[in-house]
């Protein structure tokens, strides 16, 4: 009986014992890497430089650059409604270096509107949501109406000569006025 009660406390350190040498070797590979980000970091916007996307990834850059020490470079690739950037975001190393600033709309509604090689779902990871922009309405102060209501009418009295500007096929903008 003292003999198998040594057994299992034997055995008990000696997994212990295996665990604590193996322990150090499981870690390194850790402790090995080096700090993110350890190079610049390359930002993705999908609009032409002074666009909302890129103004918004000029100032998240130079915070990101502030808090982590490195420098964080906007690269715009405007056009496809996003879809260009988005192409070029799949073909980079997935490894942190880098990311792509979007519209959450358009970025998933592109590959139903246009031909896209990437999947918003299967090739993209979300990290933040880093705002929100609202939709509006406008029209010329030379449009005799006030109201949502005044404008349909308007519209519907007056068909084809209602125009609409948006920012592309198949972006958020668009879609809306195309329900609309």
């Amino acid at each position: 009986m003292m003999v198998r009660h040594l057994a299992r406390l034997l055995m008990r350190n000696l997994h212990t014992a295996v665990l604590a040498l193996l322990l150090p070797i499981v870690g390194a590979p850790a402790i090995a890497q080096d700090r993110y980000p350890s190079r610049p970091v390359k930002i993705i916007a999908p609009q032409a430089p002074g666009g909302g996307v890129d103004l918004v990834a000029r100032i998240i850059a130079d915070k990101l650059r502030l808090s982590m020490g490195q420098p964080f470079l906007i690269e715009n690739q405007a056009g496809a409604g996003g879809a260009i950037a988005a192409q070029m975001a799949t073909r980079a190393q997935p490894d942190g270096y880098t990311l792509m600033l979007g519209y959450v709309a358009t970025h998933g509604t592109n590959p139903a509107v246009r031909k896209s090689s990437y999947d918003p779902i299967r090739d993209f990871a979300p990290i933040a949501m880093l705002g929100g922009t609202p939709n509006l309405l406008v029209v010329s102060r030379t449009v005799p109406v006030g109201t949502l209501q005044e404008f349909v009418a308007y519209a519907k009295a007056n068909p084809g000569k209602v125009d609409y500007g948006t920012s592309g096929v198949g972006t958020l903008n668009h879609l809306v006025m195309e329900q609309f």
